[in-house]
């Protein structure tokens, strides 16, 4: 086996190998790319930071570079379709019962270690480098610990503030057994109205949360606003169980996929429209993704599945890689090239020094607990 070879199988996650889908995979590669090329870019604008900051900002990519966070919302509609799957299967009748006491702990085992060793991490190093006193971590630390520091403070954990979307996240594990209720819903008209209906209203409360004026910014923290985008995931799921998964590819799915990538950075100028459109949207990516002849190809590519699969280490570690890195990779600009050009090269050097970083943590911090979760799974759930 090639040296290629034999890291693509270190790195690759363990899971329920029966119910593996590496497309879901290569969809989170797409969010957490997303995500990095946001933050990135956020980062070499700031002109405290980068002399040519003026220069990035006013290019084209910067301009794209700002709907990366909607890589986040694409986490969601992942998470409600990996979720959502069982218990769509289970009504029907291509599946067994979900077992709450394996779906719950499942989410212990899997995401709570990593989380916790992270928000332990992070503390340690502020109090190491004197950031803050122990008086003001342990308030933060206990409230990141229980998921709920965007409700008590009203803003993203002051730890890892990317751990405000996995709060939200956490809010729709608890719920998704409730809410897969409406899979046992017998008419498939009956199926997407109510799923329909629940998207509209999450989306509505995102604008109402969102954009009206006296509205605690805490609100917008929960899962009021991103129902929606789970619930799409739902619609996927139902979809998949139904017969989906046997549907021949196509190249009008990868077509498809055009469209859908393109109303995201047009979105981006319009909020309310975006609260409504965007889940569409992201299904229509996923659905792509799932069921284009070529672009279920491209989402299936090993070296793109293992960067997808390690999401959750990278998700957790990028923003402190990244100031760890930037003074470094903003001295590396060549002179002479233009704005866009330098500003492309040192995003990407950020997201190979990223990934290349995150390599060993996943393996030290993540994987092993796979191995537990992997036990705890039922072998109808997607990894």
């Amino acid at each position: 086996m090639s040296g290629w070879g034999v890291l693509i199988g270190l790195l690759r996650r363990r899971t329920a190998s029966i119910a593996f889908i590496p497309q879901i995979d290569g969809l989170r590669f797409y969010a957490v790319v997303a995500v990095l090329v946001f933050h990135c870019c956020g980062y070499l604008s700031t002109p405290a930071r980068n002399p040519a900051a003026t220069a990035a900002a006013a290019t084209w990519f910067a301009g794209l570079a700002k709907a990366g966070h909607s890589g986040v919302e694409l986490f969601f509609v992942i998470s409600g379709l990996v979720l959502g799957l069982p218990f769509a299967r289970a009504a029907a009748g291509v599946g067994p019962p979900v077992s709450l006491r394996r779906y719950f702990l499942r989410r212990v085992t899997r995401l709570e270690p990593p989380y916790i060793i992270n928000l332990l991490v992070l503390s340690t190093v502020i109090l190491l480098l004197g950031r803050e006193t122990l008086s003001w971590l342990v308030p933060h630390l206990l409230a990141s610990l229980a998921y709920c520091h965007n409700l008590v403070f009203g803003r993203a954990s002051s730890i890892n503030f990317v751990a405000w979307s996995l709060e939200i996240e956490v809010q729709f594990y608890i719920l998704a057994p409730l809410l897969a209720g409406l899979f046992a819903l017998r008419s498939p008209w009956a199926r997407s109205t109510a799923l329909g209906a629940g998207m509209a209203l999450g989306s509505t409360l995102a604008c109402c949360l969102t954009m009206t004026a006296g509205v605690p910014p805490r609100y917008a923290l929960t899962l009021a606003c991103y129902l929606q985008y789970f619930l799409m995931g739902f619609a996927l799921a139902d979809w998949h169980a139904r017969g989906g998964d046997r549907s021949e590819r196509s190249g009008r799915a990868d077509v498809l996929a055009i469209p859908c990538a393109a109303a995201v950075p047009l979105l981006e100028h319009h909020p309310a429209l975006r609260a409504y459109l965007l889940p569409l949207a992201f299904g229509g990516l996923c659905l792509s993704a799932l069921h284009g002849r070529l672009h279920s190809r491209l989402m299936s590519v090993p070296a793109l599945v293992v960067i997808g699969g390690m999401c959750y280490t990278i998700y957790l570690y990028h923003p402190f890689i990244k100031s760890a890195c930037g003074p470094a990779i903003v001295r590396l600009a060549p002179a002479g090239l233009p704005a866009v050009a330098t500003l492309v090269a040192q995003v990407v050097a950020f997201i190979v020094v990223i990934v290349g970083c995150c390599v060993p943590l996943f393996l030290c911090f993540e994987k092993p607990f796979m191995a537990v979760g992997h036990r705890q799974a039922s072998r109808q759930e997607p990894a």
